[in-house]
């Protein structure tokens, strides 16, 4: 035996795991001419697309919190509960009524009993100033139980 120790040439490295992209390398991704942020999930992970919406959504970046969800769509993720009533509840706090309208209405036909659908919906009508329509909706929400 010789008293020599045998080292590698190069070092080796424990398997590290994928790291998950950032909010901020997603949102960094690319922009549109427009200056607005094209966002895209370098992960392609639909669950981690919808965290980070919900994240950008917590921090008030709505209208990108809609645009990460509207990627998902097609997708049975982005079929959720969850999925769609994020992406409803963005467009109305971005003030895009017209497609929180719609948004609100797909959870709302796929279980009429969703109270958090027919209260936004009902909002969302609200707010475009189309009381009239708002008026059996926000009547539906007060009889699933919603303080409105």
């Amino acid at each position: 035996m010789s008293d020599e120790t045998f080292e590698p040439t190069t070092p080796m490295k424990a398997h590290e795991p994928a790291a998950t992209p950032t909010m901020e390398q997603m949102l960094g991704a690319a922009t549109s001419p427009s200056g607005l942020h094209t966002i895209t999930d370098p992960s392609g992970d639909p669950y981690e697309t919808l965290r980070t919406a919900k994240e950008l959504f917590d921090t008030r970046k709505y209208t990108e919190a809609a645009r990460l969800i509207e990627g998902m769509t097609g997708t049975p993720e982005g079929a959720s509960r969850d999925a769609r009533e994020l992406l409803a509840r963005s467009y109305y706090h971005s003030a895009q009524l017209t497609k929180a309208t719609v948004a609100a209405r797909e959870p709302l036909d796929v279980d009429p009993t969703n109270v958090d659908a027919a209260v936004l919906l009902a909002r969302s009508l609200e707010r475009a100033g189309k009381k009239d329509e708002a008026a059996p909706v926000r009547r539906l929400a007060q009889s699933l139980g919603a303080d409105i």
